[in-house]
């Protein structure tokens, strides 16, 4: 059997001048990654073309986490990014405030083998 690694990949515009801000919020998104211990997501900085970034999410347990409403994983990433936000209230204003600056979001799912 072909072995495949699955991927949440997500196309990314953000209204204009929020990038530097968005930027900011990632790199918090990224310090919960490593204090999690989970694996931190590829990101492409577009040049050209309607995207500004283009990020992969490995999943970890493959195309099974469709089915999943939480990972392991994903619950640890959510308690370090609650450490970093300061609680689950100021956690949940961060993700809020970084969804505003999005103009634009594509999810689909994907693999490579």
């Amino acid at each position: 059997m072909l072995e495949q690694t699955w991927y949440r990949i997500n196309f990314v515009r953000f209204h204009e001048g929020k990038q530097g801000r968005a930027s900011e919020i990632i790199k918090m998104y990224e310090q919960a990654s490593t204090d999690s211990g989970t694996p931190s997501p590829m990101s492409m900085h577009m040049n050209s073309g309607p995207w500004h970034m283009i990020v992969a999410f490995p999943m970890t347990h493959g195309i099974a986490e469709m089915g999943w409403k939480q990972t392991p994983e994903g619950e640890a990433w959510d308690a370090a990014f609650e450490r970093i936000a300061g609680g689950a209230d100021e956690a949940e204003a961060l993700h809020n405030e970084f969804a505003s600056l999005v103009a634009q979001r594509e999810r689909h799912i994907g693999h490579a083998h």
